[in-house]
Formats: structure tokens, C-alpha cells, sequence
């Protein structure tokens, strides 16, 4: 993005003859700023991505699954044991929060609070859910879905 600023001083000389140090001088001086000013941009990006990740516990996903599902296969999935029941609700909140990743920016957004925070949180996470391609052979768990 900084490049462009480089083309000012040659254009610039050829309508200013004998005033190159005049002109070159600043114009790095600009670059160079720039240059500072966006390895900053890029240095707090990296550094705080964490913060954009909306922290989700076991009984929240639990509570939000059994919210979701109709009373009578409520009562067949309170018989289940815990860890059953959070593998259906992460890969129930994982479908919901890819498709409102997918969704047109005009589209409606959800009802579910849950599901909208972590859509927003989404990008900074997807990283962490890569699936191992020696071992699946993908390497996104969206292809899967």
C-alpha cells in the first residue's frame, strides 16, 4: 500500500526540474513513515486477535442446545451423557454459526444472540478448528459440512 507514494517524487521532478533532493528527500521520508505506521497496523493485529474470540464454557453450549431442540427429543437427549450431548451442540452451533457466515450481507441477521457473537468471532478462530490433512485429508472443517 505504500509503494504508490514512491511514484510522487519522479512525476513530480518532471514538472520541477533541479529540485530533486527538494522533492526525493520528503517523499522517502513519507515512505518510510508509512512504512512504520503500517508494520504498527500489522504488529496489533497479530497481537490482539485473541481478544476478538468470544469466550463460550460447557453449560452455556449445553443450555443453548437443549433450548434449541423440541421437547420430545429433549427428553431423549437429557438420558444421554454429557459429553454426548456437547458433540451434538458444538456441531449443532457450528453448522448455525457457518451458515451465518454464509449469508448475504443484506440477509437477515439470526435471533440467537450466541450464534451471532460467534459468527463476528468467527475469523479470528477458524484457524484454531483446522483439521490435520495427513489425517482427514481436508484441511478446513467447513468442506465438511
Amino acid at each position: 500500500m505504500c509503494i504508490p507514494v514512491l511514484f510522487i517524487s519522479p512525476i513530480t521532478t518532471i514538472f520541477l526540474p533541479l529540485h530533486d533532493i527538494d522533492i526525493y528527500l520528503p517523499v522517502l521520508y513519507v515512505f518510510i513513515s508509512l512504512l512504520f505506521l503500517g508494520v504498527r497496523r500489522i504488529g496489533s493485529r497479530w497481537t490482539t486477535w485473541y481478544q476478538k474470540i468470544f469466550p463460550l464454557d460447557d453449560s452455556t453450549l449445553k443450555e443453548w442446545y437443549l433450548d434449541k431442540i423440541s421437547s420430545g427429543t429433549r427428553d431423549e437427549l437429557e438420558k444421554l451423557s454429557e459429553p454426548a450431548i456437547l458433540k451434538l451442540g458444538r456441531q449443532a452451533l457450528f453448522h448455525d454459526v457457518v451458515l451465518e457466515n454464509r449469508k448475504w450481507f443484506l440477509s437477515h441477521q439470526t435471533k440467537d444472540p450466541l450464534v451471532v457473537h460467534l459468527a463476528k468471532s468467527f475469523k479470528a478462530t477458524d484457524f484454531l478448528m483446522v483439521i490435520d490433512p495427513v489425517t482427514h485429508g481436508d484441511r478446513s472443517p467447513i468442506a465438511n459440512i
